[in-house]
């Protein structure tokens, strides 16, 4: 009996020892194949970039016959009517052809597509617009009947005709070298689908042998894995509560603040109202000091119920429904710089890059340019020349709006966008102390990304970026600011 014991905890042994042998030999299979499946998909990618790039240069080609009949069309229209809103269509052609050209020329590199052929459709459209070129001034130097005389012969057909043989052999150099790179694709996919098979039948016999030494050491972790998952559950319920309880504290804490700045509105009109009717009534009666008194309850309770107003479009801000579209932030930042130097300082200056556009809430987005760009303005009101610029900063990719003001001592950026937290006092600069806490809550209700740099006295310039796909959402360890200057 115990001989037969020590033969079978042999054979185990022995059993164990070549699956553990057999271990690397899978480890090499699947290696292998990676290594070649990697070597075709990235052939395969290259083939197909090759069409991609086939197929560009064919769409090249037809927007740059569609701009010479545009041009075509243009100039006929001209000589029909003499109307010159016909030769717009004409001059952007014009412009724009040598620019398609150049274009066809960098897609059609690796494709074997002949240069010489590209060159002579670059000269056959010069040609072209020559002609066109010619009887426009001939039209416009009153030699009507010459223009049209022109038009009326074969030279404009000629040239068109040599330019869609042209295009049309370009085409076809084109599509064999499309129609070569699909074949080619698809020989990569039939030879990895083959080469995968093979490496599939080797590697999951070898994995049915592992399996067996793999079931012993697998039953033995299994219960300390379910010990785990029962600390793991009581780790996620825990969280979920405290998640529960954050949110309703939130909501609880909204909710109180819109009511409290609710509520003080009707008890601050009676203070202003019950001091404006004094002023009025009793003025004559009072001395200088009492009316300073009143003027003085007058400002404060201005304040007071801007203070208010502020903190109710806080509270709004978690509340309010984001509904997404491409907004122009150019046109935007135009439009309030410009009111802005009416209102304020007409010697303003200000640059504004074209075609910033990012995907967020309009209403949200205008509010945060408009809390930013006051505060530029404002912050660069003592410079001799106020100077603003809005721009994409080309490092962060994020909306940058920088100013040649006042400043702010780096030190104390934590604080800029704490809510009532002012590093100017109210002496140096009017202000509620809430414009960049919105900023940061509109930023953070779009999931994205708010800081600033600055040094005192050298201005300062404020970054923001949105969600995904609205400009740089890198991982960018910054100061998250939300504005109180």
């Amino acid at each position: 009996m115990f001989g037969k014991s020590s033969a079978f905890r042999g054979a185990v042994i022995r059993w164990e020892v070549g699956l553990l042998l057999g271990f690397p030999f899978l480890c090499v299979v699947s290696i292998s194949r990676s290594l070649v499946m990697d070597r075709a998909v990235g052939a395969s990618h290259a083939l197909e970039r090759k069409v991609h790039q086939a197929n560009n240069a064919k769409l090249d080609l037809e927007i740059l016959i569609s701009r010479i009949k545009d041009a075509e069309t243009g100039q006929r229209g001209f000589l029909l009517t003499g109307d010159e809103a016909y030769l717009e269509p004409y001059q952007l052609s014009k412009q724009l052809y040598q620019i398609d050209i150049d274009r066809l020329k960098t897609q059609s590199e690796g494709l074997q597509a002949d240069p010489g052929s590209i060159d002579r459709l670059s000269r056959l459209a010069g040609l072209k617009y020559k002609e066109l070129d010619e009887t426009i001034r001939l039209f416009k130097a009153g030699n009507r009947q010459e223009a049209l005389k022109v038009v009326s012969s074969d030279v404009g057909k000629t040239h068109m005709d040599e330019i869609r043989l042209a295009v049309s052999r370009i085409g076809d150099g084109l599509n064999v070298a499309s129609s070569k790179a699909i074949a080619q694709s698809q020989h990569a996919t039939e030879e990895a689908q083959r080469l995968n098979l093979y490496g599939s039948i080797v590697s999951v016999t070898l994995l049915l042998m592992l399996f067996g030494l793999s079931w012993r050491t697998v039953h033995r972790e299994f219960a300390s894995r379910t010990q785990q998952d029962r600390a793991s559950q009581e780790l996620e319920r825990a969280v979920h509560n405290r998640t529960e309880e954050l949110n309703t504290a939130k909501d609880e804490l909204e909710a109180f603040s819109y009511s409290v700045s609710h509520d003080l509105r009707g008890p601050l009109r009676a203070v202003i109202s019950y001091a404006s009717m004094l002023e009025e009534d009793y003025g004559d009666k009072l001395d200088d000091e009492a009316k300073e008194y009143l003027t003085r309850i007058k400002a404060s309770g201005r304040r007071m119920s801007e203070l208010i107003d502020t903190l109710l479009a806080l509270s709004r801000l978690s509340r309010a429904e984001i509904t997404l579209e491409n907004v122009d932030v150019s046109e935007i930042a135009q439009s309030m710089l410009g009111e802005l130097a009416k209102d304020s300082d007409p010697t303003l200056q200000f640059q504004v890059d074209p075609e910033i556009e990012l995907r967020a809430d309009r209403k949200m987005l205008t509010t945060l340019m408009d809390n930013l760009l006051r505060n530029a303005v404002k912050f660069s009101s003592r410079s001799e020349m106020p100077n603003v610029e809005v721009f994409l900063d080309p490092e962060s990719h994020a909306v940058a709006i920088r100013d040649n003001g006042v400043g702010f001592n780096p030190q104390y950026a934590n604080k800029l966008f704490l809510p009532f937290q002012r590093l100017h006092n109210d002496r140096e600069f009017e202000g509620t102390g809430i414009g960049l806490a919105i900023v940061q809550r509109i930023v953070k209700r779009h999931g994205g990304l708010v800081w600033a740099t600055s040094e005192e006295g050298k201005g300062a310039t404020f970054y923001f970026s949105l969600s995904p796909g609205n400009g740089s959402n890198q991982s960018i360890e910054r100061t998250e600011l939300a504005d109180v200057r």
